[in-house]
């Protein structure tokens, strides 16, 4: 845990690369002329880090067009400041709605101005999955691995992570940073759509190997362990 000096040093750091983007990324190289509809945009598409993108609901918030909504997002990625994970249907994906993840959980709070407050469990869940999904990126580009990510999603039921290659999809991964478990209806939709795809479940506090009825739960650095062996 960081001591209060290391803390203040850290939020500052944070909420500086937080102006600095805005001024010096956007304002200064005019990808906007807007800048104030972009703030707002920001803000709340920040609040909506890890979650399937709800364009409408996004653009009334901030008062800013749908068509703009897109725009923006588009900003975002060109920027690296994000990135999105597509729904495993490939051919829905021209009216299928994405995830959007923020590069970085500390600047999600920062924009959010919430560096000082506890993240609530929900939150919590949502910052988890954020560093997960990076995190393997992150060693699927160091290790030049030729996999795809995306999520499967069925009605209200919904798998995290799905790694696949050029045969299919490879290992499955629901990401959890409480002890609820994930539905034994979703593990049992899943394995009908996907039969013989291992399913786990990466935890953010199990700090051993456990089982339940339906699936393996591993703590986070082991679920990164077998992902380095795919």
């Amino acid at each position: 845990m960081l001591i209060d000096g290391q803390h203040k040093l850290a939020a500052g750091h944070l909420k500086s690369y937080h102006t600095t983007y805005i001024k010096e990324e956007i304002q200064a190289e005019a990808l906007t002329r807007n800048v104030g509809s972009f703030q707002r945009f920001l803000n709340i598409s920040a609040q909506s880090n890890g979650q399937v993108i709800e364009f409408a609901n996004i653009s009334r918030e901030s008062s800013v067009p749908a068509s703009t909504v897109k725009e923006y997002y588009q900003i975002l990625e060109d920027t690296l400041i994000g990135f999105y994970l597509w729904p495993y249907a490939r051919q829905e994906r021209k009216k299928a709605r994405p995830k959007f993840y923020f590069f970085d959980c500390g600047v999600v709070r920062a924009i959010q101005n919430r560096l000082q407050d506890p993240p609530t469990p929900r939150e919590r869940g949502f910052l988890f999955e954020t560093w997960l999904v990076s995190e393997l990126i992150r060693l699927k580009d160091y290790m030049d691995k030729p996999h795809e990510f995306c999520f499967w999603r069925e009605r209200n039921r919904e798998v995290d992570i799905i790694i696949s290659d050029g045969r299919g999809p490879l290992l499955a991964i629901e990401c959890k940073s409480g002890k609820q478990p994930i539905s034994e209806a979703t593990v049992r939709a899943f394995k009908t759509k996907f039969p013989g795809v291992p399913l786990i479940v990466a935890s953010a506090d199990d700090i051993k190997p456990r089982k339940t009825n339906t699936v393996e739960i591993f703590p986070w650095r082991e679920v990164l362990q077998i992902y380095k062996k795919l």
